[in-house]
């Protein structure tokens, strides 16, 4: 299966819906993103995430308002997001969202949670049309007293699906009648189908993908793709990685880079600061030994579920350096809206989570020569194909502060050089190995020029010099991203 062209060079931004332009007194709606676009747009953004925009469960709800991640209606449109009270609104201002993001040459991608629903879902209700899904009891799992039982006792306010291989489901057959499994899987994937057909959406985000049968989504992958060839599945997944990816995934979470980069600052492993940095490389040999052909990684530094960069890292600015690395590491990046700016507070999932009294105010014009650099970074990841398409090959360093690699594709070579010094903060000095797959012959007659589209600074170099060692010298966090040709 080859993963679109669209999606491999894709710079995805994530948005929690309902707090994306939240003021205070009321919440966002999906009019409001559609306003937004244009300014996501000049970021250098070609994708858009919603989280999940379904109706929220009342039953055992967390907050005021409810957590996203427990529908109560699959095929509906939460109130809250929608300008008026009717779903026909909700469906012209998705639809108008989705036409006007096509328009712009931007794809819109949606949560999918296939794992658990809220309790009082509608296909917990007797009175449920058989166009909303009918009354399917038997899809869940219920405790003694009857009443339906969350996939984690953490997830009080949800209710655990039973697909045939579930949470609940490891000691014992989820179903009686094999045709109720069907039924349900059936069910789902004309869901993920309805998205599509209705909406033209261009992909979904799989919560706890993991936690469904691969086999489910082997079959809702392939007759959705009977819809839209071209449609993507991102899958929130930790267990089972190479085999999500067999199934028919886009692209998997990139969680184990993302564990061991999140220690740059708040850990200090052996009594060294910087054990981690030269272990990237290991990570990503790792990736590749298990993965099939042409994998895809989605890749982050901060998303709804963790910590923001600009305070996981010490400061925004700290948040440069993971940052850039996932922009130039193969697979598909992402930021969390507010990031660019430097936003330091993560909006919680609904009222009350994490103590907060309310939904914090994103601040998008926080600091304008940040979100500069943002939208540079994505425009030279979007500009060149060794990055989105080219090979890997990392650089020896003499300065393990300096991680160092190149991508080529083609014609299209470049070294990126990335400072990741949390401590000292003076200017770090690197000699780095030239990689072997950039081509530089050792001639003093060969000249190259190396351009750094980051800082618009411009080298030239022989070929002997450049096999003897690149030098550089790099401040606090800073990198270079050098494109390599040639020179006549």
């Amino acid at each position: 299966m080859l993963t679109p062209d669209w999606f491999r060079k894709a710079n995805v931004y994530q948005i929690y819906s309902r707090v994306h332009k939240y003021t205070g007194n009321a919440l966002s709606t999906l009019v409001d993103i559609r306003a937004d676009l244009p300014r996501i747009k000049s970021l250098n953004v070609d994708t858009i995430w919603l989280m999940p925009i379904h109706p929220i469960g009342k039953v055992n709800r967390k907050g005021e308002f409810g957590s996203p991640y427990a529908a109560r209606d699959y095929l509906g449109i939460d109130q809250n997001l929608i300008k008026g009270n009717d779903d026909e609104s909700g469906k012209r201002q998705l639809k108008g969202l989705i036409d006007a993001a096509h328009e712009m040459g931007m794809k819109v991608i949606i949560g999918f949670v296939g794992n658990h629903c809220a309790p009082d879902n509608v296909l917990l209700d007797p009175d449920n049309p058989r166009e909303k899904g009918g009354y399917h009891p038997e899809w869940f799992f219920m405790d003694e007293n009857g009443k339906p039982k969350p996939a984690d006792p953490e997830w009080s306010d949800t209710a655990d699906l039973k697909y045939g291989a579930g949470v609940h489901e490891m000691d014992s057959p989820g179903y009686s009648d094999d045709d109720d499994r069907k039924a349900l899987w059936n069910f789902m994937t004309s869901v993920l189908k309805y998205w599509v057909e209705e909406f033209d959406v261009d992909g979904f985000r799989c919560d706890f993908a993991h936690w469904v049968p691969l086999d489910f989504w082997r079959q809702a992958i392939a007759e959705v793709r009977l819809v839209k060839p071209s449609v993507v599945f991102i899958g929130e997944v930790y267990e089972r990685l190479k085999e999500h990816l067999e199934a028919g995934f886009d692209a998997i979470y990139h969680f184990e880079l993302y564990n061991q980069l999140k220690s740059l600052y708040h850990e200090i492993r052996n009594g060294d600061p910087y054990f981690e940095i030269p272990h990237i490389p290991a990570r990503i040999e790792f990736e590749n030994s298990i993965y099939p052909d042409g994998y895809r990684l989605f890749r982050y530094t901060e998303n709804h579920d963790e910590m923001r960069a600009a305070e996981m890292y010490g400061s925004a600015q700290a948040a440069k350096a993971p940052t850039l690395l996932i922009f130039t590491l193969p697979g598909v990046p992402s930021i969390y809206a507010g990031q660019e700016s430097g936003e330091t507070i993560r909006p919680p999932l609904f009222r009350g989570d994490r103590g907060e009294a309310d939904f914090p105010q994103i601040d998008f014009h926080r600091d304008p020569d940040l979100t500069d650099w943002y939208r540079k970074a994505m425009k030279i990841r979007k500009e060149n194909d060794a990055l989105t398409d080219g090979d890997l090959e990392f650089m020896e360093s003499d300065n393990k502060r300096i991680l160092a690699y190149s991508r080529t594709a083609g014609k299209s070579k470049m070294i990126v050089a990335i400072n990741f010094d949390y401590t000292d903060g003076g200017r770090q000095w690197a000699n780095l190995q030239i990689a072997n797959n950039l081509g530089i012959e050792n001639s003093p007659d060969r000249k190259y020029r190396l351009h750094d589209v980051l800082n618009d600074e411009t080298y030239v170099y022989d070929g002997a010099q450049l096999n003897e060692g690149l030098v550089v010298g790099l401040e606090q966090f800073k990198a270079h991203v050098f494109i390599v040709t040639e020179e006549e």
